[in-house]
């Protein structure tokens, strides 16, 4: 496994402290699914795809844009 080192702005880093509280999850477990859905997002915006939130009824919710 490769190790990286980053720097965030004080406020991503308070709210990756309460993430990490709420959920009981190390802030290296949620960089990771982070990162994971990054790149899912990626392979979605290359097959065309939109990526966002979708309500109850399928409809789309909010596009993320620019990820």
């Amino acid at each position: 496994m490769q190790r990286f080192s980053i720097s965030v702005s004080d406020n991503l880093a308070e709210k990756l402290d309460e993430i990490s509280r709420t959920d009981e999850q190390t802030k290296n477990e949620i960089l990771r699914k982070a990162l994971t859905l990054y790149v899912v997002a990626h392979e979605a915006r290359k097959r065309g795809e939109k990526v966002g939130t979708v309500e109850a009824g399928g409809k789309l919710d909010t596009e993320f844009v620019g990820l």
